[in-house]
């Protein structure tokens, strides 16, 4: 059972996060795009766990966690976007219905894993509830909402699978410290793309 007391403490720093994220980002100064470049940066700051355990990975599992990093990434872009455009309340929640269902067919899809009836009903249960505060929105807002919803949900459930197929191949701190880099990768080819770049500083 300690799984699920670290699983509800990871909800409540998440979701202690998003409404910080949500006062800095309702602000005109914060640009989401801005805000996903400096949190992939930010990851440079995995560096410090490898002395404490690290080994290097076979290349297919480090292309893996750099992937997952770079997705993970991407889906944090779209949580910001709708943050910025929302409530986080709903937009959080309607994200968190999804991504239990985009996390199962990514898990289907690359580990071939299998759930029981049980887990299906939970699952309906979540997106039941997402899609209820998803129908109370604006209207003018919820088809909007709705993609970028579903953006940063996909994204969400294939970082979260390709994460767990590298943690299952190696030490956390290790897994942990690529997937990092995977984020910081992604955020430097940003500064690639001209527009990004004079956006970012």
């Amino acid at each position: 059972m300690s799984w699920l007391f670290l699983a509800l403490a990871a909800q409540f720093i998440l979701a202690t996060s998003a409404v910080f994220d949500k006062m800095l980002l309702k602000r005109g100064v914060f640009d989401p795009l801005v805000y996903t470049f400096w949190l992939g940066v930010l990851g440079i700051a995995a560096i410090v766990v490898t002395p404490f355990e690290f080994h290097w990975l076979p290349w297919r599992v480090v292309v893996e966690a750099l992937v997952a990093g770079g997705v993970f990434l991407l889906a944090m872009f779209y949580l910001f976007r709708s943050l910025h455009e929302s409530e986080a309340s709903k937009s959080l929640l309607f994200i968190g219905a999804l991504v239990p269902l985009t996390t199962l067919a990514a898990g289907y899809v690359w580990l071939r894993e299998q759930v029981g009836i049980a887990d299906y009903i939970g699952f309906s249960i979540l997106v039941l509830g997402g899609l209820i505060l998803f129908f109370v929105e604006d209207k003018q807002l919820r088809f909007r909402i709705g993609l970028l919803s579903l953006a940063s949900a996909v994204f969400f459930g294939i970082s979260n699978v390709l994460t767990k197929d590298v943690f299952e191949h190696g030490s956390f701190l290790t897994g942990f410290f690529w997937v990092k880099m995977g984020g910081v990768a992604a955020a430097v080819m940003c500064v690639l793309v001209p527009s990004f770049r004079r956006r970012i500083f």
